[in-house]
């Protein structure tokens, strides 16, 4: 017993914390149930309709005949010849019968049995009585015949002065109508069982769904703590560094510093710089990821803001042997973040200064119609264009010999894309294997 109250407490408190569980397994048995009950009351009025419907076919039809029957009554050929030939017609009638009240007694004269013709119905004498007291409408009511249901029927049959003189009976089944409507009524149950199946199935992959859906939650939640800890981890490991640069630079103003010393220095300084951009990078893409990137949009021409970045990288590209030029047709403006734009320009140049080992990196820009281009074209390596499938994706990273020595995070080009694409702007590549790159930047053009 007390185990079974533990697993029922087990089960309930489970339930209170996933509720989602609780709402699948209440659709899997509200919904069957809820398709079992409509589809019995449509069964339900269907048939109460049908009923009706048969009802009042049968009255006409009553009607119709008693029209004959009235004018007719004494020529009892002429009314045998209508009831054989409403039978040829319709074979569901079991019996039809014209009666006429002979010193009132009931007096067969026509009938498709033809044997009973000129007899008194005195077995159907029963249903006579009632059917007088109204004889302008028929008494209809439900029989079972030969295993199936039916329909038996009389209507009386008056003179020219409205006197009852006879009585017009029939008998109608139902059972091959009956048939038909089982088949078809089996049929939909057989069709509601298989949408049962697939909606239970599916309400069953929707727990299983439940359960993906905790487990993305949960990754979300260890992603953002990953996110977290990546922006902790940077911001802490700045001061250090900056320690690290300080002490560098001041032994580098040491008198008499040994060549050797002076060497290490400056690699703990270029180490110090490349540490410093990773974790630069490292902030912004945590930002990025969570949405925490701040942009100060203003109308700018991005011209001033190319220009200085230039000056800042020409030095690096001299050293190099490399030519870098700037080419400008016409001056625009655009709606950007100057200091964020101005990060996606040292990006796109630093990366062409890296990547070209000989040759120029052609800076240009020029408006065309209602947007404005910003160019950086080199004659470096190349991308090939499996590899630019890539490119934009966060740590990816061109390997080959060429590039074996060049050293990088694989997070840059992926930080361009998403703060030019967030301020409203679109980067662009075209780019053949060993001839060179082009990058360009486009952003629509403010007035």
């Amino acid at each position: 017993m007390n185990s079974l109250i533990q697993s029922f407490l087990r089960g309930f408190y489970f339930l209170r914390e996933n509720p989602q569980v609780f709402y699948t397994i209440l659709l899997t048995i509200v919904i069957p149930l809820a398709f079992l009950f409509s589809s019995q009351e449509f069964l339900t009025v269907a048939q109460t309709t049908q009923e009706r419907l048969e009802k009042e076919r049968i009255g006409i039809m009553q009607d119709t005949f008693v029209i004959f029957a009235e004018q007719k009554l004494s020529d009892a050929d002429f009314l045998q010849k209508k009831i054989e030939s409403l039978r040829a017609q319709n074979e569901t009638f079991l019996e039809l019968k014209v009666v006429r009240l002979d010193k009132n007694a009931p007096r067969i004269i026509a009938s498709l049995k033809k044997d009973e013709i000129d007899t008194f119905d005195e077995i159907n004498q029963h249903l006579y009585a009632p059917a007088s007291i109204n004889p302008s409408t028929s008494f209809i009511f439900e029989v079972s015949e030969g295993g199936g249901r039916g329909w038996k029927a009389v209507r009386g049959i008056l003179n020219e002065n409205r006197e009852l003189v006879g009585f017009f009976y029939s008998t109608v089944s139902m059972a091959e109508l009956d048939s038909l409507i089982s088949k078809k009524i089996r049929n939909a149950y057989f069709f509601l069982v298989a949408i049962l199946i697939v909606i239970i199935t599916l309400l069953i992959r929707q727990a299983k769904m439940i359960d993906y859906a905790r487990l993305y939650g949960k990754l979300r939640e260890a992603d953002s703590v990953k996110d977290e800890f990546l922006s902790i981890a940077a911001h802490e490991l700045r001061s250090p560094l900056q320690a690290i640069k300080g002490y560098a630079d001041e032994l580098s103003t040491l008198k008499n510093m040994p060549k050797e010393a002076e060497k290490d220095i400056s690699i703990i300084r270029i180490s110090a710089e490349r540490l410093a951009m990773l974790i630069s990078d490292i902030l912004d893409v945590s930002r990025l990821a969570q949405g925490r990137l701040s942009f100060d949009i203003q109308k700018i021409d991005p011209t001033q803001i190319l220009e200085r970045v230039i000056q800042n990288l020409k030095n690096e590209a001299e050293k190099k042997g490399l030519l870098l030029e700037f080419k400008k047709s016409s001056a625009f403006t655009i709606a950007a973040d100057p200091m964020r734009l101005e990060q996606a320009f040292i990006n796109l140049i630093s990366n062409a200064i890296k990547y070209t080992p000989k040759g120029s990196i052609l800076l240009s820009v020029e408006k065309q119609y209602d947007n404005g281009y910003i160019r950086v074209a080199d004659t470096g390596l190349g991308i090939s264009a499996e590899d630019q499938k890539h490119l934009f994706e966060k740590f990816f990273r061109i390997k080959s010999k060429e590039t074996r020595e060049i050293i990088g995070t694989g997070l840059g080009l992926w930080i361009t894309k998403e703060i030019i694409e967030k301020m409203g702007g679109e980067i662009l590549l075209e780019s053949i294997k060993d001839v060179g790159a082009h990058f360009i930047i486009k952003f629509p053009i403010k007035e």
